[in-house]
């Protein structure tokens, strides 16, 4: 496995308002954000239809600095909701991976369930969430889009479409 589980890369929280949280998160732990992201993101669902797609306008930033970052989520419907997520709060814990097709299969014969996946503008998988067990969300993300994503976190943009 490629993941190395040592090395947090980030902690995804669902808000429902992405300024108040941004606000309340700088005063209490001094976080600095990157710019806030606002796209419509599309990821293929697990269960239910096979293979079906849910698309929905997503706002999100991530903290300045760490490891670990802070990504935190604002979505109108779907995945990253307050809606799908009861009260908010914790979605995820993000590993970068060398290898999602190889990872997410040993993740997946360890006990975890795969959940949904999203595909850059080019069709390349970036992202891939898995429920584990016990029901904690994990993320392994393409470890070749960590340049892209160290850039948007130190101030630039993030290059890197849904």
């Amino acid at each position: 496995m490629t993941v190395d589980f040592d090395e947090l890369w980030h902690v995804g929280v669902v808000v429902g308002d992405l300024e108040s949280a941004m606000d309340q998160l700088a005063r209490s732990f001094g976080h600095e954000w990157s710019t806030v992201l606002e796209r419509e993101v599309a990821v293929h669902l697990v269960g239910g239809e096979a293979g079906s797609e849910q698309s929905s306008r997503v706002r999100w930033t991530a903290s300045r600095g760490g490891p670990p970052q802070w990504e935190v989520i604002e979505a109108e419907s779907g995945l990253w909701s307050v809606e799908a997520n009861p009260g908010g709060g914790l979605h995820h814990l993000a590993y970068w991976s060398d290898d999602l097709a190889g990872d997410s299969a040993e993740l997946q014969a360890e006990g975890y369930r795969l959940e949904a996946w999203g595909d850059d503008e080019h069709g390349a998988t970036r992202f891939i969430y898995l429920l584990g067990p016990n029901g904690l969300r994990i993320e392994i993300g393409a470890a070749e889009t960590r340049p892209a994503w160290e850039e948007w976190t130190s101030g630039g943009d993030y290059g890197i479409r849904f």
